[in-house]
Formats: structure tokens, sequence, C-alpha cells
């Protein structure tokens, strides 16, 4: 029996406590909390040979910095790479393997395709627009948060990259609505906090922020 992730896409497990695990891993690193880490691993542990969640935690130990676990998470992957069934997976596979070996303009290449390819893929959308921040290159970071929200408009992490994006590209008000609009759908979610603050910062009103 094939399962679906929450946005609907195919994943190579037919186990419910891994897919759970993974989901949960996701939803913690996106909203800057604790335990993504351990999600993973329990996801994993569950079923040894989900590709998927092995290519998350080597994305999410490389943004720790932590090269040892990313390392190691990318190998594992890698081995993993027949047991991932459908593109999108094979295509995380091979993103983690040229991080692995020092290409990250390939990488990203390939990251920037799945986004396109399946805009509600978040773990993919979050690694692209961290990168388009590195890079200073706001108009894409708009792009990139607008197509994910044209396929899932009530997903807060996309409204909260658009706003974020907006408000360093100058458009203040409207990067502070959309993000306080995010905050409204998640209150809990720190990513968006920041994004809030940093739009009230910007503004010269550091009691808000």
């Amino acid at each position: 029996m094939g399962l679906t992730d929450l946005a609907g896409l195919a994943v190579s497990t037919t186990s419910f406590d891994a897919l759970a695990a993974y989901e949960r891993g996701v939803d913690l690193f996106l909203r800057w909390r604790s335990g993504s880490m351990e999600a993973l691993e329990a996801a994993e542990t569950a079923d040894a040979r989900f590709a998927l969640a092995a290519c998350t935690r080597a994305y999410i130990a490389w943004r720790m910095g932590r090269v040892d676990l990313a390392s190691a998470a990318a190998e594992h992957a890698v081995a993993l790479a027949d047991a991932a069934h459908h593109e999108r997976e094979r295509l995380h596979v091979q993103a983690v393997d040229a991080m692995q070996s020092g290409d990250s303009p390939r990488a990203y290449q390939i990251l920037e395709r799945i986004s396109a390819e399946h805009p509600t893929d978040r773990i993919a959308v979050r690694i692209v627009g961290l990168n388009c921040i590195t890079q200073g290159d706001y108009r894409r970071g708009i792009d990139i948060a607008r197509r994910s929200l044209a396929a899932s408009p009530d997903e807060p992490q996309y409204l909260t990259m658009l706003g974020f994006f907006l408000e360093q590209s100058g458009y203040n008000d409207e990067g502070l609505e959309t993000s306080r609009s995010s905050l409204a759908k998640d209150p809990t979610n720190l990513y968006t906090y920041h994004a809030v603050g940093h739009a009230y910062q910007a503004r010269g009103d550091y009691r808000n922020a």
C-alpha cells in the first residue's frame, strides 16, 4: 500500500509510524523547534529503508553545522537509493549525494527542480529558500514562495517565506501583513515570530519587535 505525506506527495514507506515520525521531524525543523533529528531517527527506526528520512536528516544536520551527522546520514541515504521508488525521492538522494561530494551548486540545482516540480515539498522549498537568503536573491525567494502558496494557500511556511522576502525586498508593509497572517495560523511557530520581528525591526518599531 502506497502512503502519502500531509501534502499528498508519495513516499516510499509502508510504515504509518515511520511516516508520522518523519512528518513530526520536518514540522519541528520548519517551526524552529527542537527534536527534529530525534524524530527523524525514530522514522528510520520504524523503517530502516526510508531513504527520504535519511535525506532530511542530512539536510538538517548540514544546517546545524554537524558535518559528521550530515555525512553519515547522506551516506545512509545513498545506500538506500534503490528503496526510493518515486522520482522526487530519488532526486533528494541525488541532492544529498552531491552535497556529500562537495558539489553544492548541483545539490541546489536538484533541490530547485524538486521545489519547481513539487511546490508542496516543504523541506526542498525551505532549503532552496535558505539558499536564496545566502545569495541575497530575494526576488527568487518571493517567486518560490508564491509558487508554493498557489499550490497550498494555507501553509504557514510559505506565507512566512513570502513575508520575509517581501520585507527584505523593501515591501515592509506587505511583508509584515503576510507574516502576521501566517502567525495567526500558527501562533507557536518560532520561524514566523522571527519574520514578524524582522519586519518590525526594519521599520524601527523595536517595541513590537
